[in-house]
């Protein structure tokens, strides 16, 4: 919709309330859950930022309410006395002035969930309110949050990572139906609110809204225009009998009509959102093809949409284009359009094309369709809709939105609305992650066009990670070649990998050898070991020439979940006892069936000997299980190794009687972490209906291996601590 000639345009950007990075710390040390925000967030650093200016503005004591942030705001931002031509004509747009109320624009897709969990999180951890309010417009959203806020309240990693001395580091998550106590984080739908509904809420928070947070999804539903009268969902927040101290609204869509929100404190917008690649591009189009044949519109929109489905082939994804419609008898008879024209020009049967197309509206028998849209077997690849789309629905393959007509859209609210509902990544498409491969292969191009060979992306990879790794170009060792520099980026300790580098150019090790060395965790195990000269005449050893590709296999995560005790030294083959023992008794504690058989069992053929490295019988299965350990990363070979030895142990060991062999191989290096199940192909149904019951997990295995590779840790630092101890005391004795 054109601005008449009139309006002025402002930048959303210049009016943001701006909140002040610089707090008294002795109202408001944010610096206490950093460590919290690192996990909760990850790398999203606005998320952080949104949670940090919330916290500041509510718990830095700077500002009595929304009236005293608006006021600062306004004497010092030019473009707001612009906009509301008074002091007075802003403080008429302010929806709760005399609450500490704000709201944060974040665009759709954008994880607004992790956001609300954290600032509800840390206001109870900080003993600043008692209880928190999540209100959001529908059932479907109050569904998708409980089960996102419960799974992050259940997260013992991240609960653990809030201070020690935090009023609530448990909050209960639950919905209206239970009443509101203390350290409880209600989710609820708006409509829970009303007088005539049957909720806990008015009686849980009656006279307590002074030590309640409210949290309100989807805030736009919130606001009203100037001298318009004010929506349930407001009223129930400005009524002084609750007397709400903390309000906070969160949205993709902060318009009222056509106005910006007046109390807006933080902003990540749509265009930052796909610069960063956290939400993907849709191609919208601005207005439909201009021409009088209905069946030419359709044509040009189904070859737009045939175009992206044949970039998406290589994703396994099928696309969705949405329709949009102003009114609902325009969506059914749209929706009639373009199925008939699919029946006509793709030769469709009218169930099949019943099943393609969608029609979306209020109570419309297809809504009920649309939590279903994303599964794989979905064969939806059309949604005709309103513009007023309900809350709660968004479908994340969508990659094209079209207007039917102009008027469609009549305001910046409905524009939003309809963009958001594309902006989700679907699953297997990691839009950051598309453009990189792109980015790469363009400069990789450039670069070779430029310079001639040595620049493919996977170069350019190693590059950036050398980059990472060796910040500091004087401290390299220039002895070493490239593809040393590459075998020591997968060391991920820093001082490991220094002392490998320092040792490869000191003793000359040739890139092999320091594979070796590296994939038998060399000095992990001389830091572990009392007598040092044993492990470095082993090394020595081991960097000649190696006897046999099995030694090169042999398990490097041994040292990684061994506790070994009074170990005086450390050597590989002390380290693969350590690892059977624990292996083998981590098994038989499952109780599901397993009986340890042996160790390094030979297998052989006419002419050669093979070795198992563990082989256990589980007599519920009535099969053998086979455990394979590997170093270094996980090829193709070893499971072909693997699958080689299954074969081998039906052929020559399995019984009449017994069920086939299952075999699986186990890396815990950082950078792999695998445990892979091999199964012959003939046998892959009985694997999956019948030894799933009782084999352990993948996941279970890897979290085994990861638990002990903590502990061992600890015990390494203890260890190595004693043996500096104990030396500098000699040479303090000398």
């Amino acid at each position: 919709m054109p601005p008449s000639p009139d309006r002025q345009l402002f930048r959303n950007e210049d009016l943001i309330l701006k909140v002040s990075p610089a707090v008294n710390r002795a109202c408001w040390d944010e610096g206490r859950y950093e460590a919290f925000l690192d996990e909760l967030c990850g790398g999203r650093e606005y998320q952080k930022a949104a949670i940090r200016t919330a916290l500041r503005y509510w718990l830095g004591g700077e500002h009595a309410n929304l009236k005293a942030l608006a006021k600062a705001n306004y004497e010092g931002n030019p473009v707001l006395e612009t906009r509301y031509g008074s002091w007075a004509g802003m403080e008429r747009h302010l929806q709760l002035p005399g609450a500490l109320s704000a709201s944060l624009d974040l665009a759709t897709g954008t994880g607004k969930s992790y956001i609300l969990y954290g600032v509800a999180a840390i206001l109870l951890a900080e003993g600043a309110v008692d209880r928190v309010l999540v209100l959001c417009p529908s059932t479907t959203i109050e569904a998708g949050l409980l089960e996102k806020f419960r799974e992050m309240a259940g997260n013992a990693d991240l609960r653990a990572l809030l201070p020690g001395d935090s009023k609530i580091s448990s909050p209960r998550v639950i919905n209206a139906s239970e009443t509101i106590t203390e350290g409880s984080i209600c989710v609820e739908n708006y409509h829970a609110i009303l007088e005539h509904v049957g909720s806990s809420i008015r009686a849980s928070l009656w006279g307590k809204g002074s030590r309640t947070a409210v949290l309100n999804d989807e805030a736009h539903h919130v606001a009203n225009e100037p001298a318009t009268k004010s929506k349930k969902w407001k009223e129930f927040l400005d009524d002084p009998g609750y007397g709400f101290r903390y309000v906070l609204g969160v949205s993709g869509t902060c318009y009222v009509g056509d106005d910006y929100f007046s109390d807006v404190i933080y902003r990540y917008s749509l265009r930052q959102a796909m610069e960063e690649r956290y939400v993907k591009r849709v191609d919208y189009v601005a207005e439909m093809p201009q021409t009088g044949d209905p069946d030419e519109k359709w044509q040009l929109i189904r070859n737009r949409h045939e175009d992206i489905k044949r970039k998406l082939k290589r994703h396994k994804l099928l696309p969705l284009t949405i329709v949009v419609t102003p009114k609902i008898s325009r969506c059914k008879d749209v929706a009639d359009q373009l199925k008939a024209f699919l029946i006509e020009t793709d030769g469709l049967t009218s169930e099949a094309a019943n099943e393609r197309v969608l029609v979306v509206y209020n109570n419309a028998p297809d809504v009920a369709k649309l939590p279903y849209v994303d599964n794989a077997k979905s064969k939806v690849e059309w949604i005709v809709s309103v513009s007023m789309l309900n809350e709660g629905w968004d479908v994340k393959r969508v990659f094209q939105i079209v207007p039917h007509e102009e008027k469609a859209f009549n305001s910046k609210l409905l524009i939003a609305q309809v963009l958001g509902r594309g902006l989700r990544v679907p699953n297997g498409w990691d839009a950051r992650a598309e453009y990189g491969k792109r980015l790469l292969l363009r400069l990789a191009e450039s670069l070779t066009a430029e310079f001639g060979r040595g620049f493919d992306a996977s170069n350019l990879r190693y590059m950036r990670l050398f980059y990472v790794a060796f910040p500091i170009c004087d401290a390299l060792r220039h002895e070493l070649s490239w593809t040393h520099y590459r075998t020591l980026l997968r060391v991920e300790d820093e001082k490991a990998r220094r002392w490998y580098m320092d040792e490869a150019a000191a003793q000359n090790w040739s890139s092999r050898a320091l594979e070796r060395q590296i994939g038998t965790l060399y000095y992990e195990r001389l830091l572990a070991s009392r007598d040092r000269a044993p492990v470095e005449a082993e090394a020595r050893a081991n960097t000649g020439t190696l006897a046999s590709p099995r030694e090169l296999v042999r398990d490097p995560v041994l040292l990684e979940f061994l506790g070994l005790h009074e170990a005086g030294r450390v050597l590989e083959s002390d380290l693969e006892q350590g690892l059977m023992n624990h292996l083998q008794a981590f098994l038989l504690e499952l109780g599901k069936g397993f009986a340890f058989v042996a160790r390094q069992q030979r297998v052989s053929t006419e002419t050669k000997d093979f070795y198992v490295d563990l082989v256990f019988y589980n007599y519920l299965l009535k099969c053998f299980v086979l455990f394979d350990l590997k170093s270094g990363e996980l090829a193709h070979q070893d499971i072909g190794q693997m699958d080689m030895y299954v074969r081998m142990y039906d052929d020559l060991k399995r019984g009449a009687e017994d069920n086939p062999t299952v075999g699986i191989i186990l890396c815990a290096t950082k950078d792999t972490s695998v445990v892979r199940y091999s199964v012959l192909h003939e046998n892959e149904q009985l694997f999956a209906s019948k030894y799933r019951l009782v084999l352990p997990t993948e996941d279970e295995l890897r979290a085994e291996l990861e638990r002990d590779r903590a502990l061992l840790e600890n015990e390494r630092e203890m260890q190595a601590s004693l043996l500096s101890e104990a030396s500098d005391n000699k040479l303090k004795g000398q």
